[in-house]
Parts: structure tokens; C-alpha cells; sequence
């Protein structure tokens, strides 16, 4: 078994890169297709969701990825954009490979601008400045 933490700013294609290299039966744990599966039609971004939402999204999320790290004979995928010094720990401690998708930041910004929200878009900035 393999733990993959993939990162990178916002439209980077994290989410593209995972639906590329997963197989069958693989766990693969991504914050946006957790939020349209627990809550359909609220918002993706964090900051324009409900706090009870976001709540308890962010704690399925959480309980996730301890189950998947302890699992046996699949891969595991955890789209992370921006983990903390905490996060990167906890991935390391499970022997996890960190990927990260980089376009590059013009087009990047491009593809946030034309898909995500004008925060995302500042995000993907901070992503680049960070």
C-alpha cells in the first residue's frame, strides 16, 4: 500500500491527477467530492459554507484519512492543497508521498479565474506566494 498526498493551489488539477492514477478500490479522500456527497448544492469553498456544513465535513474528512492511513493493500490518494507543518507530520509519520501539481502560476490563475470562485482564485495567489 502507498498513502499519495497530492497538493497544489486551486484549478492546479489535483482532483485530475488522482481520477488519472487511482485504480479500482483505491480510497481516495478530496474535500470537494466529500462536500457534493454530505451536503449537494452548498457551496465547495469552505468560507461560503454553513459552519455546521464545513463542521462536519472537515470531520469525515479527518476521519478518513485516519481509517485510510491505517488500512492494508490499497492505495490511498488525500487531495491536500495547502497542508500544514502538522498535516505534513502526520503524512510522513505513514510513510506518504507528497505530489504536487504545478501548471504553473499563469495558468493556474488562468484556469481559477475561469472556473473557481474570486477567492479560490486569491488562494491559488497565496498558494504561489507561500
Amino acid at each position: 500500500m502507498s498513502v499519495y498526498v497530492i497538493t497544489g493551489p486551486p484549478a492546479s488539477g489535483k482532483t485530475t491527477w488522482v481520477r488519472e492514477h487511482a485504480q479500482p478500490g483505491d480510497i481516495t479522500i478530496d474535500y470537494d467530492h466529500l462536500i457534493a456527497a454530505l451536503a449537494p448544492g452548498v457551496a465547495p469553498d469552505p468560507v461560503d459554507q454553513p459552519t455546521h456544513v464545513a463542521s462536519v465535513v472537515c470531520a469525515a474528512r479527518d476521519a478518513a484519512i485516519t481509517q485510510a492511513l491505517h488500512q492494508q493493500g490499497q492505495d490511498v490518494y488525500i487531495v491536500h492543497a495547502m497542508p500544514s507543518r502538522q498535516h505534513f507530520n502526520r503524512y510522513n509519520k505513514h510513510g506518504a508521498k507528497v505530489i504536487t501539481i504545478d501548471p504553473g502560476y499563469t495558468e493556474c490563475i488562468r484556469r481559477a479565474q475561469a472556473e473557481r470562485s474570486p477567492r479560490q482564485v486569491g488562494l491559488a495567489h497565496d498558494w504561489y506566494e507561500r
